[in-house]
């Protein structure tokens, strides 16, 4: 047995004298001794075995460290040596030093592959092997490619690649890579953006779902990893019989929440919650319907993804308008719209107006007599429902449905949707009662193009507008009441 006393060289606390100190394998200070059998030493004649250290001192705090053990048969010769031929052994863990359980690893030369898989302590391991032939060891994991990635790692390689915050770990370099360029770009952005969304299963084909990299100076401190040959672990006889222990790290998961053991899943729902909102419309049969979605408090968040689930009895998808200001097509999944679920993966772009709050909208036409609120939902059928603060902090994102003039108790004009546009753009605004209400449009000398003015009702209105080909470039518009105006301009291309 081993007392976890003996591996401490100089532990020591601010306030607790050292011989108060408790030392322990695990957080639970009970456990302060291991026993080791012949089982821990597979080849009969030695291994190395990484461990744990914990110091708690006498106010219950705690950390740290990874120490290594030397187990030997020595002279009594109490184990069987075993004839398997020379072996290769080892722990894998992920960047936060879990030991990563069922993990495929596989070593593979020129004649012949070799399968191995973690056990619960992270530990692997390949014998019989040929002192004459030279092996690559590699991942061998190619499943759960979403495991622990979401849009708040798209947030974190954005603002990487904008020069707004670095990332500050080796592993997060090699996990944005996810198209294996050895460089990140915006097309690991978009590799991953379609995987969130369901358009992909992978990564394009690019990379497996976890790669494996050589514990060392490297993984531990160098963010220039990626200019380096991290992912080439080569095996021959100078190898055998060393214990090589292994970092594994899964792709695109750049925030490292993804789960370490790769057979179950791990819930991290948070508490906090934000609203995805939208005015519960009622429809006829074959009435075009407009379903318009802002985010609720958008000053105060990042980023966010879901599914969009509609009920294909009473609806028939049509189109996606997005606010082009804040969010593109790019950001849409539409592979399953045929199955009533559309899929949305957004990052707030860092020049967004405040002014700015509806998102997109989705154009329907309606099957049958209806409502809104009985027919559409959030859901994480495909894409995970979540969104996230300034913080980056995860939180749930419910659908928020606003009754006509719920909620509105003052005048507001919004950014129109699509900004710029072609052929016609939606002008919404908000009234506190029923009124008439004057939308005036001019172009940049101030002449008139065109002008809409009846009673509106109390609440959100939409009203879609187009202009004649003699008309581009910038267009100012106007709101007017008895008591209210207010200005803002939109773009269109000819």
């Amino acid at each position: 047995g081993t007392n976890c006393y003996n591996c401490n060289t100089g532990s020591y606390d601010n306030c607790t004298p050292k011989e108060n100190l408790k030392y322990s394998f695990t957080p639970d200070v009970k456990d302060s001794c291991q026993t080791f059998t012949c089982d821990d030493i597979p080849n009969g004649i030695q291994i190395q075995k990484k461990l744990q250290m914990w110091v708690t001192d006498e106010a219950g705090n705690q950390d740290f460290c990874t120490v290594f053990i030397n187990l030997e048969d020595n002279e009594g010769n109490a184990c069987k040596d075993t004839t398997v031929g020379s072996i290769v052994y080892g722990f894998v863990y992920n960047p936060q030093s879990t030991p990563l359980q069922n993990a495929e690893l596989k070593l593979r030369s020129n004649e012949d592959i070799k399968l191995a898989v973690t056990n619960t302590d992270g530990r692997y391991e390949f014998n019989n092997l040929s002192e004459s032939t030279s092996y690559n060891l590699e991942s061998n994991m190619n499943k759960d490619y979403l495991n622990g990635v979401s849009t708040l790692d798209i947030v974190l390689i954005q603002k990487h690649l904008l020069g707004i915050k670095k990332l500050a770990k080796p592993y997060q370099y090699v996990a944005a890579d996810v198209n294996n360029s050895k460089t990140i770009t915006a097309s690991d952005i978009l590799a991953i953006r379609k995987l969130i969304l369901g358009v992909t299963n992978d990564f394009d084909g690019k990379t497996l779902s976890w790669a494996i990299v050589k514990d060392g100076p490297d993984i531990k401190n160098n963010t220039k990893i990626l200019t380096t040959d991290y992912d080439k672990i080569i095996i021959d006889k100078n190898s055998f019989d060393n214990n090589i222990s292994l970092v594994g790290i899964k792709m695109g998961d750049i925030n490292g929440n993804s789960n370490a053991d790769l057979k179950n899943e791990l819930d991290t729902r948070s508490t906090k919650s934000t609203a995805l909102l939208t005015s519960d419309v009622e429809f006829e049969n074959n009435e075009t319907v407009y379903a318009e979605f802002s985010i609720d408090d958008m000053n105060n968040i990042a980023g966010a993804q879901f599914t969009l689930n509609f009920d294909t009895d009473e609806l028939i998808f049509d189109d996606i308008i997005p606010n082009k200001e804040l969010i593109d097509d790019n950001n849409f999944g539409l592979v399953n719209v045929k199955n009533g679920k559309l899929t949305v993966s957004w990052v707030k772009p860092q020049n967004a107006d405040d002014d700015y709050t509806d998102l997109f909208k989705v154009k329907f036409i309606a099957k049958n007599t209806g409502k809104l609120s009985n027919s559409i939902r959030l859901s994480s059928d495909i894409t995970t429902k979540e969104a996230y603060n300034n913080n980056l902090e995860t939180m749930d994102i419910k659908l928020h449905f606003r009754d006509n003039g719920q909620d509105v108790a003052s005048y507001a004009l919004y950014q129109n949707i699509p900004n710029p546009f072609s052929n016609e753009t939606t002008v919404l605004f908000d009234l506190p009662t029923s009124q008439k209400a004057t939308l005036s449009f001019f172009d940049v000398t101030g002449r008139k193009i065109n002008e809409i003015s009846k009673v509106f009702n109390k609440g959100r209105n939409s009203v879609d507008v187009s202009f004649d080909n003699s008309v581009s470039g910038v267009i100012y518009y106007t709101l007017e009441t008895d008591g209210f105006t207010q200005t803002k301009k939109m773009i269109t291309l000819k």
